[in-house]
């Protein structure tokens, strides 16, 4: 069984969607963990921006709609991308986006996700940029 779906609007790259963040480490009881200075202590971890955030809601959106119903694959999946860019990124960095909200939609872990890129432009208009993905599962 495969489905499509298009996820419209310049990608946003996995090198400007995840950013620096500072999280108070916690013990087993969920109480703030103190350094020997008595103040809490902190973990460096990273996050998606709030446009990568937004870029992969839009793309769990749009395969929501477009998921056939009940659709629950017994195997690998194979996830193709064509891209079609204003500024030309590196593919790999915005499939995990996108992954992420086929996910998010239909419940299947992208682990089992196998993604290529199946063809590229960029230099195009605002109102052509977009990434179009084929979804196929291989237990079909």
């Amino acid at each position: 069984m495969s489905w499509e779906f298009t996820v419209e609007g310049q990608p946003v790259s996995w090198n400007k969607g995840y950013h620096i963040v500072r999280i108070q480490r916690t013990g087993q009881r969920g109480r703030l963990r103190l350094g020997a200075d008595g103040q809490p202590v902190d973990v460096r971890s990273i996050a998606k921006t709030d446009d990568a955030k937004a870029y992969t809601d839009l793309a769990a959106w749009r395969a929501k709609e477009a998921a056939p119903k009940g659709w629950n694959p017994d195997g690998l999946v194979v996830v193709e991308y064509r891209f079609f860019l204003g500024t030309n990124i590196d593919c790999d960095n915005v499939m995990k986006f996108i992954n992420d909200g086929i996910q998010a939609a239909t419940g299947v872990n992208d682990k089992w996700y196998l993604p290529r890129a199946m063809s590229k432009e960029w230099g195009l208009r605002p109102d052509q940029r977009k990434v179009i993905v084929s979804v196929l599962d291989t237990s079909a």
